[in-house]
């Protein structure tokens, strides 16, 4: 698992209007927990956390916090919640959890398909279900992420979790049964694509409706 180097600020005061001015001035705030200390409020210049969070890691990082104007050795930490705001997008705030090297912990990988499948060059269409897989490690443990080659696949096979490889040391916490990846017939993929869009459609109307009502 990739580790980053982060500096933020120990956020000596709280609260919604504080938090607003901090994003105003280009800064998340955040909260620290874990361990044996306290919660501690923090911020954090949004360009950095927006630099970290675009690596190949994304919001998997194992965070090293150094926090205020000290020259620290860090605190070893993993982002737990990235709240957005519910209309731009925009981040808004950031949990960071404080770890142990020797302790085991719950934590969540990327999946990555590879290969290219025998069903997809006979006309299949691969459908990937999961994306993610819940295990629990140690933390310098942690994989980048957990590869899935699909070339033996032909259409109608399908990969769950229960046959995926992981490290030795590191124990898959997610359902066994859940399919990974699907390489479906064209004719179930044309049916599932449609389904799909006449659901969109009926939740558009559904919104226009609403909308229209709102406004009588």
């Amino acid at each position: 698992m990739q580790r980053a180097e982060l500096h933020v600020a120990l956020r000596k005061k709280t609260g919604k209007g504080v938090a607003r001015s901090l994003r105003r001035e280009g800064r998340i705030p955040g909260v620290v927990y874990g361990g044996q200390d306290p919660p501690q409020p923090i911020d954090i210049d949004g360009r950095e956390l927006w630099q970290l969070l675009h690596t190949s890691g994304g919001e998997h990082l194992l965070v090293n916090l150094h926090i205020g104007a000290g020259k620290d050795q860090g605190t070893l930490t993993l982002m737990k919640e990235l709240q957005h705001n519910p209309l731009r997008g925009d981040l808004e705030h950031v949990d960071f959890q404080r770890i142990s090297i020797d302790r085991p912990i719950l934590t969540t990988v990327s999946i990555h398909i590879t290969g290219s499948s025998a069903g997809e060059r006979e006309g299949g269409v691969m459908e990937h279900m999961l994306r993610e897989l819940n295990i629990e490690c140690l933390p310098l443990e942690i994989p980048d992420a957990i590869a899935v080659d699909i070339s033996p696949l032909g259409i109608g096979q399908s990969i769950h979790v229960r046959d995926i490889t992981v490290p030795e040391r590191v124990r898959v916490m997610s359902n066994p049964e859940a399919v990974v990846v699907l390489i479906a017939s064209p004719t179930r993929a044309t049916a599932a694509e449609a389904a799909r869009e006449a659901a969109e459609g009926e939740g558009t109307e559904a919104a226009a409706e609403s909308a229209e009502q709102s406004s009588e």
